[in-house]
């Protein structure tokens, strides 16, 4: 091996190959193909292109020394000032100097594509501008509910995906100003207050779904989680933005949200106001929908959700707390659901749901051979083991099932069942106690009919 800096040993002439022989080129030795590349990727060097390979061909762990190392040198905000292809930039935990910090990212990442904030304090109004700017994140920071409106409003005409979690008091300007045209071409909008919102700390909030309707017609997903909705109907502003393709028709009203994939106004602290008529003005254009969350929305009925023209739903979910309010109570109508979503159906959860044994039995009975569902959740629920039985040939994909606190089940089953292992083993368990308890029956019922012989012999023999 030659030492560094002598010239290198002088490499054996190549063997001629023989004749009528095909010379086979040794692993080592460069293809045309293999050539082409490196003749490629010297000229890109040469032309600096070596400082867009290096990056490629070093592990993660190593990247990461290299950064905290320039961090460590230089600083934070002066390395982020030098990552110009930057798309993604997420920040915790701040709690000042934001402002600052996301002036450097506007003006070194051009590119920037998605922000996240996360338990961040300070947020400037108005923001730096990002002009590339698809998707926006505000977890948890603390702001006043003024600062908020002021910092969305240039941000919010090339936003696509707008999430935010904050306080109660965020929520009341937050949806009038989207259905103000403030971002007309998101498709993902996700709103969370948190318990306090579902608990009633925060002002019920007025949805403007017609108006929603017409400034986001391309909405896909739409998330108001814990939030205490007013069912009724309001006025619509009047810079509702107005789109052909919305159907907007007289008055400004839009035709639905077709486009709309998702739907959820889970609010576990039964607090969301949301009944049939809420949820047909939102859905009533909108036969894509796969995924319908309606977990602690106690005044939906079967029969609202029937009249939805939603005929692929993949996901359901109108799971109860347990002792939460239930108005009116409904004892039918499991069976109904099963029957029109059952070809498309892959998870349901109708956990604390009063249904009858009878009508659980036949919403079971409903799901025919190799049902595609998946994921079933009957907690609290009066469910028996005979109408679970039918499951066991029916829906062979069976890989989650909550029988936690079903009280006519017997004891070993009442609890989560994760995989398809083990959910077949608790129906297998299910299928032998119904054979017991009709073999039990068989004989009592059996007994019973010698007794009554007896006693029906005539007295003279």
């Amino acid at each position: 091996m030659a030492a560094a800096g002598s010239p290198a040993a002088p490499l054996p002439a190549p063997r001629a190959p023989a004749p009528g022989r095909k010379e086979l080129l040794p692993a080592s030795h460069p293809t045309p193909r293999r050539k082409r590349r490196r003749q490629e990727e010297a000229a890109g060097a040469g032309a600096g292109g070596q400082k867009n390979l290096w990056g490629r061909h070093l592990p993660p762990e190593i990247l990461l020394r290299v950064f905290q190392a320039a961090v460590g040198q230089d600083g934070a905000v002066p390395i982020l000032c030098r990552l110009r292809l930057l798309r993604e930039f997420e920040l915790q935990g701040w709690k000042s100097h934001v402002g600052p910090l996301l002036q450097a990212v506007s003006a070194g990442c051009p590119q920037l594509q998605s922000l996240s904030l996360s338990r961040c304090g300070g947020v400037p109004a108005p923001p730096p501008p990002c002009p590339n700017l698809r998707r926006l994140q505000l977890r948890l920071c603390q702001l006043d509910p003024a600062p908020l409106l002021p910092f969305l409003t240039p941000l919010g005409p090339p936003l696509q995906e707008l999430l935010l979690s904050c306080d109660p008091r965020w929520a009341p300007p937050i949806l009038p100003a989207l259905a103000g045209g403030l971002c007309p071409q998101l498709q993902l909008l996700e709103l969370d207050t948190g318990p306090g919102g579902s608990s009633g700390l925060g002002p019920p909030l007025l949805l403007p779904v017609e108006g929603l309707q017409g400034a986001c017609p391309q909405l896909k997903v739409l998330r108001l989680l814990n939030v205490t909705l007013d069912p009724r109907p309001c006025r619509q502003p009047p810079s509702v933005v107005t789109t052909s393709s919305g159907g907007g028709g007289a008055g400004g009203i839009s035709g639905g949200f077709p486009q709309l994939l998702e739907l959820s106004l889970a609010s576990p602290g039964g607090g969301s106001g949301v009944g049939d008529l809420l949820l047909w003005r939102l859905l009533h254009r909108s036969p894509q929908l796969r995924l319908l969350d309606l977990r602690g929305c106690a005044r939906v009925t079967p029969q609202g959700l029937l009249d939805l023209p939603c005929h692929e739903l993949e996901r359901l979910y109108l799971g109860l707390p347990c002792g939460s309010e239930r108005v009116p109570r409904l004892a039918e109508g499991s069976a109904g659901l099963a029957r029109k979503w059952r070809r498309s159906l892959q998870e349901l959860d109708l956990a604390g749901r009063d249904f009858e044994p009878g009508d659980l039995a036949q919403a079971m009975a409903t799901f025919s051979h190799n049902a595609p569902l998946r994921s079933l959740n009957l907690a609290g629920t009066k469910v028996t083991a005979e109408a679970l039985s039918v499951l066991l040939a029916t829906c062979p994909g069976l890989s989650y099932l909550n029988l936690s606190s079903c009280r006519r089940l017997p004891r070993g089953t009442k609890r989560a069942h994760r995989g398809c292992e083990e959910v077949t083993r608790c129906l297998e368990v299910l299928v032998g106690h119904c054979h017991s308890d009709q073999e039990s029956n068989r004989h009592q019922e059996n007994h019973g009919h010698q007794e009554i012989c007896g006693d029906q012999q005539p007295q003279g023999q």
